[in-house]
């Protein structure tokens, strides 16, 4: 999860909690406010009532008899002696129920359905009213909806702005990660943030001081490693050249087995330097030399040129295309699998060769009967004088094939089979 998604989740939880507690606080007062005014609205009511009554003229209520009025929509009322004479009402259903209400508030439930009901005392008088909770809590939920509508927009509101101000506020941080990941390791730009807050200029100078270090040491290990190879590659040709001299001049027994021990040697060393120097070339260079496209046909001939052991390896339908990578290296790749195949299979299985054309991508499978490497293996092999058990070798051929499909945008994977054990190279395809 990225820091903004971060901040914006925490927003997002908080502002719901405190816009959510605050909500719920309006609508519980709000609610005992309404309940509150509805009570006081039956009282009002049954003293209204009580006034008009009043002012009729004395024994009024001994010469009336019950009169039922027609059910009002949203209050009732009965007016009555305390005797339990009803002089007169409204929703006759619930005059029984009503009969049971003492002075003040009470609740009746009457088919299924409850009544607040409001009783006053006025002389011999019993005045009631009551209303239907049924329809009090219709007026709480349009209460809710009408007071909590605007809370759920302003929270919606305050999140979209609240995400806004995060990604502007972010906006350095995110330019100087864009920057850090198009930074070439070998650029001397420092990197520059425009408009950077006060807060990441201390961030932005520690990381140009760091990537002024490394640029240092990148440099001085290829210039190391380049030097090296070259200084090397010299003496190690003079003395090929005297072992080769010697080895016409002494005549054949323990003298000779050990030249030839020697001569392998020397091959050995002239590789691995061949293959420093390779390395040293990919990791220090920008662009490499335009060369002309080759068909794999051809690039694949020159790397089974300067193998031995040639008669185990098989080639099966192997296309007529043009990898999109220089045909030196792919040549030094198809090279070192291949000699890695050789090297580590039974040595009378075959090593085949196929490939598989794609759209815009070449797949070249090299397939041998040995038993392979397992996945915590495959990741030591790729590091630079990694060998399996006791081989021989420099134990570059991997990572040299590694580094080439980096920076030429082609990938290496490795799989187990009935088969044997395959390395897949996945090459993209010349446009041209």
């Amino acid at each position: 999860m990225s820091l903004k998604q971060r901040l914006v989740m925490l927003l997002l939880l908080s502002f719901s909690l405190l816009w959510s507690v605050s909500a719920y606080w309006l609508f519980v007062d709000l609610s005992k406010q309404m309940q509150h005014t509805l009570d006081q609205r039956l009282a009002a009511s049954a003293r209204m009532v009580a006034g008009l009554l009043q002012q009729l003229p004395q024994g009024w209520q001994q010469n009336s008899s019950a009169v039922v009025l027609a059910d009002l929509p949203s209050v009732a009322c009965e007016i009555s002696l305390q005797n339990g004479e009803v002089l007169l009402k409204t929703h006759a259903e619930l005059s029984d129920s009503m009969h049971l209400a003492d002075s003040g508030y009470s609740l009746h439930e009457k088919s299924g359905e409850t009544w607040r009901v409001y009783t006053l005392k006025s002389g011999q008088l019993l005045i009631r009213t009551a209303d239907r909770l049924s329809e009090r809590e219709a007026l709480s939920r349009q209460i809710l909806l009408t007071a909590g509508l605007p809370f759920v927009i302003a929270l919606a509101g305050s999140l979209l702005l609240a995400a806004y101000g995060i990604h502007r506020g972010l906006k350095p941080l995110l330019a100087l990660s864009v920057k850090l990941k198009n930074q070439d390791p070998l650029s001397n730009a420092p990197i520059s943030i425009k408009a950077a807050p006060a807060e990441l200029t201390p961030v932005v100078k520690a990381l140009n001081h760091h990537l002024a270090y490394s640029r240092t040491l990148i440099k001085r290990e290829q210039a190391f490693a380049a030097n090296a190879a070259h200084e090397l590659r010299t003496p190690l040709t003079a003395i090929k050249t005297r072992v080769a001299l010697s080895q016409q001049l002494c005549p054949p027994g323990a003298a000779a087995a050990q030249l030839q021990l020697l001569a392998t040697s020397v091959l050995q060393l002239q590789h691995t330097v061949e293959q420093l120097l390779l390395l040293a070339k990919l990791d220090g260079t920008d662009s490499w030399p335009q060369q002309p496209k080759q068909p794999l046909t051809e690039t694949l001939a020159q790397a089974l040129s300067q193998l031995s052991s040639i008669e185990r390896i098989e080639c099966h339908h192997i296309a007529a295309a043009y990898p999109a990578l220089p045909a030196e290296l792919l040549s030094v790749m198809l090279r070192n699998l291949l000699d890695n195949a050789l090297k580590y299979s039974s040595a009378v299985g075959p090593v085949c060769i196929t490939t598989t054309l794609q759209p815009a991508v070449l797949l070249i499978h090299i397939r041998d009967p040995g038993p392979g490497i397992n996945a915590n293996e495959i990741a030591q092999a790729l590091q630079p004088f990694w060998r399996q058990g006791q081989a021989t070798g420099s134990g570059l051929g991997l990572t040299l094939v590694q580094c080439i499909c980096q920076r030429f945008n082609a990938s290496l994977h490795f799989s187990h089979s009935q088969a044997g054990f395959t390395a897949t190279l996945q090459l993209p395809l010349s446009t041209t």
